[in-house]
C-alpha cells in the first residue's frame, strides 16, 4: 500500500522529464474565462462529493476532475495571483475546508481513488496559498467568525452573507462583489436610446451602503427611482440565479420592491457592452 501510494504521488507531481518539457512547451497563461471554468469544475466536484461517504467517491471525483491536471491548477493560481483577482480568489477558496476533507479520502488499493485524493490535496494547498497571499486570510479562520466589512474600505469588494448574519439578507452561494458592481453602475453610461449618456445609477442619490442593502435584501425600492430601470431589472435577474440560493424568492422580493411581478421583472432589453462588462465583474454569471 505504501509503495503504491508513493508511485501515484511520483506520477502526479514528478512526471517523466520528456512529458514535463512537452507540457511546458505548450502551456500558456490562462484567461479569466478559462480560470473561471476550471474553478467551476473544481467547485462542482467538491459540492457533489463533500457530504457523501460512499467508498466509490474517490473514483467519481477522479472522473469529474480528469481534465483538471496539476498544470491547470498551477495556471489558475498564477492567473489569480498575477491579476490580484480577489473576486475569483474568493470563489476559488470558498470550499477550502471541504477540499481539505476530500484530500484525506480513506486509502485503498484503487489507483484512481488515490490519485483523486492527491489531486484534491494539491487543490487544497493551492487554495491555502491564494487565501494567504491574495485574500490575506488565515485559512484556519472560520467563515462564521468573519465580520461584515466596512463599505468604505477598498479591500471590501464584496459582501459575504451567512446564516448567522442579518436575518433580512438573502443567503448567497458565493461572494457578491457588490461595491465593484456599484462603482461600475455609477460610472458606466448608456450607449443608446432615450437614456443615452446617463449613468446607470445616480451615485449622488444612492450611496454604496444603500446599494449594498438593496442588493443583499432584494429591496430596490430606495434606489429604483435613481437608476436606468431596464438595466437594474437585468442586474437583479442575473444576480438572483447566479449568486442567491433562494433565487425565486429573491426575484419575487425584488419585483415587489420595484412595483412589478417576477414575470415583468424578467423583461428587459440590454446592450451587449453592458452584459459583457457585467459578466466580467460577476464571474458566476454565465
Amino acid at each position: 500500500m505504501a509503495y503504491l501510494s508513493m508511485e501515484v504521488i511520483r506520477q502526479y507531481f514528478f512526471p517523466e522529464i520528456e512529458q514535463l518539457e512537452a507540457v511546458d512547451a505548450i502551456s500558456k497563461p490562462m484567461t479569466r474565462t478559462e480560470a473561471t471554468d476550471c474553478i467551476d469544475t473544481i467547485r462542482t466536484a467538491i459540492r457533489k462529493y463533500a457530504e457523501y461517504t460512499d467508498g466509490n467517491r474517490g473514483k467519481e471525483i477522479y472522473t469529474m476532475l480528469a481534465k483538471v491536471d496539476k498544470t491547470k491548477i498551477q495556471a489558475v493560481k498564477e492567473y489569480i495571483v498575477n491579476a490580484n483577482d480577489k473576486d475569483l480568489a474568493q470563489l476559488f477558496t470558498e470550499y477550502f475546508a471541504e477540499a481539505v476533507h476530500l484530500s484525506m479520502l480513506p486509502p485503498n488499493d484503487d489507483v484512481k481513488a488515490q490519485s483523486a485524493g492527491i489531486k484534491m490535496f494539491h487543490i487544497a494547498m493551492t487554495m491555502g496559498y491564494v487565501k494567504r497571499n491574495v485574500l490575506h486570510e488565515n485559512e484556519s479562520k472560520s467563515a462564521t467568525s468573519q465580520t461584515i466589512p466596512s463599505c468604505t474600505e477598498e479591500a471590501s469588494s464584496g459582501f459575504t452573507a451567512t446564516d448567522t448574519m442579518q436575518s433580512n439578507a438573502f443567503s448567497t452561494t458565493a461572494q457578491v462583489p457588490v461595491l465593484r458592481l456599484y462603482r461600475f453602475l455609477t460610472t458606466f453610461t448608456v450607449q443608446s436610446g432615450p437614456d443615452k449618456g446617463k449613468p446607470l445609477l445616480d451615485g449622488n442619490a444612492v450611496s454604496d451602503r444603500d446599494f449594498l442593502r438593496a442588493v443583499m435584501r432584494a429591496d430596490y425600492s430606495t434606489i429604483y427611482g435613481s437608476c436606468v430601470k431596464g438595466k437594474m431589472r437585468c442586474v437583479a435577474i442575473l444576480l438572483s440565479k447566479a449568486y442567491f440560493k433562494d433565487w425565486k424568492g429573491y426575484r419575487a422580493s425584488a419585483a415587489r420592491s420595484m412595483g412589478l411581478t417576477p414575470e415583468s421583472l424578467a423583461k428587459y432589453n440590454v446592450e451587449k457592452t453592458f452584459i459583457t462588462k457585467l459578466k466580467e465583474l460577476l464571474p458566476m454569471i454565465k
